[in-house]
């Protein structure tokens, strides 16, 4: 969606679909949405096309977010003296506070956080449980091809959260209750992260952000979060050799690490994909498939987790796909489907076939 004309075209659809998805999921937003459909197409257009008049957006719940956690910013930062405190701080949201005018006041032109938030800020949640992503695909590597050390890459690393999930209790299982593969790991010799707009929670104003990234009412994402948060910074503390660094997506494939069978890479990627302009996100696959193919037989993986491209769907609306170079070419399987925010995995047990035969033909 190519917003450089008019950034708010067609933004009124997309705060009605976001508001249909979220629903509930955490009713406050719902009636938060409701209220930002009428403002954005009114009293607050002209501000809006001003704070976005040299941004463009992708995924249509992208300006909806952003909006959000704009907000929700500004009352974390201010605390109990934001008159929508109750609502959007506490772990306890409360609607009733959440009406036309309040809505209306909480972004008024003195609301100088929230105004700087959309000019500047962007919508980063990686939430830890997406970890799994890598966890899951590098504790199969290890145990039926014999990777026994790896360099871990993340694109689109945000503030490096994932990137330590092995840090973090397991919070993972297959559906039904069964068991996914998770440990042993290979030792991992080094993390790094590449973003356009990487995070430091070492920060409290980049932590912060990550909060109100998370919807009010969802206690659970708020704990892993700060858990998340804590062993990242432990981890840094005790000498982890975790780095962030800044690049576009279409520059990450030549910043990595060459595989090589006493040196494999395992590079993933979470809820990416969507927020990647079209010509970009051309680049960034058509490098790492360059990558790949490059690299030696059994040194190298691509794991993603992504939204599908499903329009109806009784499954779960996300998947982990793993791409692998066989012997003679790039193969794609989707391992898993899962909620955005993963805990119980559904396993594509053809495409995890093949995943575990291609690991197994490529032992190092």
């Amino acid at each position: 969606m190519d917003m450089k004309q008019d950034p708010l075209s067609g933004l009124k659809e997309d705060l009605v679909k976001q508001r249909d998805f979220v629903g509930s999921r955490a009713p406050v937003y719902e009636q938060l949405l409701g209220y930002l459909t009428t403002l954005a197409d009114g009293p607050l257009a002209e501000s809006l096309r001003e704070a976005w008049h040299d941004r463009s957006f992708g995924a249509y719940y992208e300006r909806p977010l952003l909006m959000l956690a704009s907000l929700r910013d500004d009352v974390l930062a201010e605390g109990t003296a934001h008159p929508l405190w109750t609502a959007l701080g506490t772990g306890t949201p409360d609607s009733s506070l959440i009406t036309y005018d309040a809505v209306r006041a909480a972004f008024g032109g003195e609301r100088t956080r929230v105004w700087q938030n959309l000019r500047s800020r962007f919508v980063q949640t990686n939430d830890p449980s997406r970890g799994v992503s890598w966890l899951w695909p590098a504790a199969v590597w290890r145990t039926r091809s014999g990777v026994r050390n790896m360099t871990l890459v993340e694109a689109g690393t945000s503030a490096g959260l994932n990137l330590v999930a092995d840090k973090l209790p397991p919070m993972w299982s297959g559906a039904h209750g069964s068991e996914l593969t998770l440990s042993p790991l290979p030792t991992i010799t080094r993390r790094v992260g590449y973003d356009l707009r990487p995070l430091d929670v070492r920060t409290e104003g980049d932590a912060r952000w990550l909060r109100a990234c998370i919807w009010p009412g969802q206690p659970e994402r708020a704990a892993r979060l700060e858990k998340a948060i804590r062993t990242y910074r432990e981890a840094i503390r005790t000498g982890e050799r975790v780095e962030t660094a800044r690049a576009t997506a279409a520059d990450i494939p030549a910043l990595l690490p060459r595989p090589a069978a006493d040196s494999p890479v395992l590079v993933f990627q979470s809820i990416v994909r969507d927020y990647l302009p079209a010509a970009e996100r051309a680049a960034f696959e058509a490098g790492m498939s360059q990558w790949l193919q490059s690299a030696p037989a059994g040194s190298a993986l691509w794991v993603e987790l992504e939204m599908t491209q499903e329009s109806h769907s009784d499954l779960p609306p996300s998947h982990i796909t793993a791409h692998v170079r066989g012997s003679d070419r790039l193969q794609v399987h989707t391992l898993a489907r899962c909620e955005p925010h993963p805990q119980i995995l559904q396993v594509d047990h053809t495409g995890y076939q093949h995943f575990l035969k291609l690991l197994e033909a490529s032992r190092l």
